[in-house]
């Protein structure tokens, strides 16, 4: 019993240790527990939603076909169960979280954070926008490019129970069930330290899976299907030009390596990505509406935007290759593929 004791105090002293040397990050991670527990007490079981008819016709549709897209993850797709996805939390219009992320400015070098048991991400959450100015402001004094983005959805890989976001609600059909399948493969695969492979593998059973659920729950000739297969087209034809549009850059910052001259630098980056984002309307898109950069009023973006897109699609063209060749497209096959890899 006394070294059951003295092992309980040994544990306790070195947390207790941990949190002073860590105290920012100590302090960050119990506000982030605070805010997600307050969601979650917050938030009420779809049912409940459902029944107590607070939301319109629409949204109530989205509800009940929420839960037949979880339980189509589950069982046709092999994705972990969990109670995720089983609760609504109503926004009231606000948003919730925001992400942080930063980038130099003349190379494409993001700034990371490291937590325990994650390893290290290129972004960081806040559920309090105060917070994630200040966050903000402390990157540009080290000299990094910053944005602030709103998050649709998060997970909490499973140790919480992620609840639906009001705004969810008001996705179309396929980019739901996309938003849901995204992250519910985050909660059954997933590698520490390691942003680019997660998003990317979950960007691709997202997509994937929502063709198959809405094949399967609509039909193949269904308005459903030709409206997502349209939003893909699209989003494969601008994440091209973006990827390409990054670069471009790179091939200039490389140009620019030994450069003195900082307002030269500016001006012919700030000239190359006016020309990238300008150039967005060339493209055969089926809904330009949804991708318009407008120049008059939409400030340039900066290396985190071109960097975004890196994180969530650069290894599309991977993943699709061994998905056809390797499990003859089947995504059920290569999910369990790669839960054995993790």
């Amino acid at each position: 019993m006394k070294k059951i004791k003295r092992g309980f105090f040994i544990i306790f002293c070195a947390v207790v240790v941990f949190a002073l040397y860590n105290y920012k990050m100590t302090f960050y991670l119990l506000s982030q527990l605070k805010g997600q527990l307050t969601i979650v007490y917050q938030a009420e079981s779809i049912d409940e939603a459902i029944a107590s008819k607070k939301y319109d016709s629409l949204q109530t549709q989205k509800l009940k076909l929420i839960k037949t897209i979880k339980q189509f993850a589950e069982d046709s797709l092999v994705l972990s169960k969990t109670k995720n996805y089983s609760t609504i939390y109503n926004q009231q219009n606000r948003q919730t979280m925001f992400v942080v992320t930063g980038c130099m400015p003349f190379e494409f070098t993001e700034y990371k954070w490291t937590f325990p048991m994650i390893g290290e991400v290129t972004y960081k959450g806040f559920f309090d926008s105060v917070a994630a100015h200040n966050e903000m402001m402390e990157l540009q004094k080290q000299g990094y490019e910053t944005n602030i983005g709103n998050a649709s959805g998060w997970s909490t890989l499973g140790w919480l129970r992620d609840p639906v976001l009001s705004s969810m609600l008001n996705k179309s059909e396929g980019a739901l069930a996309e938003l849901i399948i995204h992250e519910l493969t985050h909660a059954t695969i997933y590698q520490s330290s390691s942003v680019v492979y997660n998003e990317n593998l979950a960007t691709f059973v997202g997509e994937n899976g929502a063709l198959k659920f809405l094949i399967a729950h609509y039909g193949d000739t269904s308005v459903y299907i030709d409206r997502y297969r349209n939003r893909l087209s699209d989003e494969l034809l601008y994440n091209n030009h973006i990827q390409n549009g990054r670069l471009q850059l790179q091939s200039l910052y490389l140009q620019l390596k030994n450069e003195k001259d900082i307002t030269l630098k500016i001006k012919k980056k700030t000239d190359l990505i006016y020309s990238i984002m300008t150039s967005i309307d060339t493209l055969t898109l089926k809904n330009k509406a949804r991708y318009t950069w407008e120049y008059k009023t939409d400030s340039l973006p900066n290396n985190t935007f071109f960097m975004s897109t890196d994180t969530y699609h650069s290894m599309q063209n991977i993943f699709t290759a061994e998905f056809k060749n390797k499990y003859s497209n089947d995504l059920r096959k290569f999910i369990e593929g790669y839960k054995t890899k993790d």
